[in-house]
């Protein structure tokens, strides 16, 4: 079994945008499951579109601020959109049984060529525990040289570790193929860094710095009580890079890793 799972979290989504990815999708021969999650007050017509190409939609209840950074309300806390998906994926994710292989994408500006999945890269994605990621293009897309990444690494992780990364080239977060058990993992992982003690760890603070954040208000406070400032557009970026980069992935999974233009994508 075969699923490509992407949320289309704008509402003002159309008809042209609906053919841009499950339109494309369909007419490269893909037959698998498309699940889209949207949200309230999504237009009627691009729905109707998702509909005719045989989508599998779901509607994502939650009080969503659009202007000026769209958030999300989980567990009473606004969450970037961003970040906010990877909790909407794992629900998801969590439907089908360890045999599927999935695609987790962007919606906006995707379109597809071919199926994906009848890459060689993609059948031979048999072990429970691969995942796939991609980078963007070197040398212009290093995380020293975009300001949005970097500035988001150190918002969460501080300088120290921004530099270690700055060489690195960015790899998209919630951008992956991976069968349903690593997709469970990777999005375990990636969610776990909204918690401010286990970005501790890996921000390089000792394990008696990391045990003093106080646990009453986490995972999505921080040890003042006050909203994190990490916890913010791009977020998802800067935890999937440091999960990445410090081998934290390849810790539980078999990950490769894929530049610009190569496979699948």
């Amino acid at each position: 079994a075969e699923a490509l799972i992407s949320a289309a979290f704008d509402t003002n989504f159309i008809i042209k945008d609906a053919l841009h990815f499950v339109g494309t999708a369909r007419r490269a021969g893909f037959r698998g499951d498309i699940v889209v999650p949207i949200l309230p007050n999504s237009k009627p017509e691009f729905i109707d579109k998702l509909i005719q190409y045989n989508a599998s939609i779901y509607t994502v209840y939650s009080q969503c601020s659009m202007q000026p950074d769209t958030r999300c309300t989980f567990m009473q806390t606004e969450l970037p959109i961003s970040f906010f998906r990877a909790l909407v994926y794992l629900n998801a994710v969590m439907t089908y049984s360890e045999h599927t292989k999935i695609m987790l994408s962007d919606f906006r500006d995707v379109f597809f060529q071919s199926d994906p999945f009848q890459t060689k890269a993609l059948q031979s994605l048999k072990s429970p525990s691969q995942l796939l990621v991609f980078t963007e293009a070197y040398p212009n897309r290093m995380i020293g040289r975009c300001p949005l990444t970097s500035g988001r690494l150190i918002d969460c992780y501080g300088k120290d570790v921004t530099q270690e990364l700055s060489g690195s080239v960015i790899s998209t977060s919630l951008n992956v193929f991976c069968m349903q058990p690593a997709c469970l993992a990777y999005l375990f992982l990636l969610i776990s860094q909204a918690d401010v003690d286990i970005r501790r760890v890996y921000g390089n603070a000792t394990a008696s710095e990391a045990s003093a954040v106080p646990w009453g208000a986490l995972p999505f406070r921080g040890a003042t009580g006050q909203t994190d400032s990490c916890l913010r557009f791009a977020a998802d970026m800067a935890f999937h890079n440091v999960l990445l980069y410090n081998n934290v992935f390849s810790k539980y999974l078999t990950v490769k890793v894929y530049g610009q233009g190569r496979k699948a994508v």
